[in-house]
């Protein structure tokens, strides 16, 4: 399956991700996967969106499903 999101770089406790606005959909599923861990410690995670820049971040806020 071709997907136009990708991780785009690691640094040291932030991970960012670029997100095609089509595939907004794979959020939660990211979300979920990144809070998976063998030591069943929770991981907490802040999800914001940027508009055109990263200067321009705004909270996301994940709908309950």
């Amino acid at each position: 399956m071709d997907k136009k999101s990708k991780m785009l770089i690691q640094i040291l406790d932030e991970i960012l991700f670029e997100i095609s606005n089509d595939e907004f959909n794979l959020i939660p599923a990211i979300v979920k996967i990144m809070q998976k861990n063998k030591l069943g410690i929770p991981l907490m995670m802040d999800v914001k969106k940027c508009n055109g820049s990263w200067a321009n971040k705004e909270k996301y806020v994940l709908s309950a499903s």
